[in-house]
């Protein structure tokens, strides 16, 4: 299941190390790691 969500951290890190989920929102942060490549809208 997808999921929703605005995320501004300027100065931190998004790492998503699980499964392949979708994520429809905004995403505002230093370094952005998806090891796993989920969808992103």
């Amino acid at each position: 299941m997808p999921n929703a969500a605005v995320i501004y951290a300027p100065n931190g890190e998004y790492y998503t190390p699980g499964a392949a989920v979708g994520l429809f929102g905004s995403v505002i942060t230093k370094t952005y790691v998806d090891e796993l490549g989920s969808p992103f809208h």
